[in-house]
């Protein structure tokens, strides 16, 4: 009987290290996935500030390109004004509407 409780006993012993191998190593693994999960929580957060800031180009950019669109837009309407100017090509009634600012002008000065 003795020797059944000591067998027992031994087999109680083997088991609680057996155990207390398989929790430490458990515990290492957790450890090891909890440094993982932080580590990507970490780049994450990284990779939303980049994109915060490459969307924040991509808007300004955006604005740049529809002022760009509207400066061509106003010099394509210049030039074609100033061509038609150039060329002779002004309207008779464009030219009596010259004609009467400069007679008010004129007239404003005492000419």
């Amino acid at each position: 009987m003795q020797l059944q409780f000591r067998v027992f006993g031994e087999q109680l012993t083997g088991l609680d290290e057996k155990f207390t191998r398989r929790f430490d190593a458990m515990d290492r693994r957790f450890e090891a996935l909890e440094s993982a999960i932080l580590e990507l929580g970490l780049r994450v957060k990284a990779l939303e500030a980049r994109m915060e800031v490459l969307e924040a180009a991509v808007r300004k950019n955006s604005e740049d390109i529809r002022k760009n669109s509207e400066d061509i837009q106003r010099l394509r309407e210049q030039l074609a004004e100033l061509t038609g100017v150039v060329r002779g090509k002004a309207e008779a009634k464009d030219v009596a509407a010259l004609a009467e600012r400069v007679a008010r002008l004129e007239a404003r000065v005492g000419l």
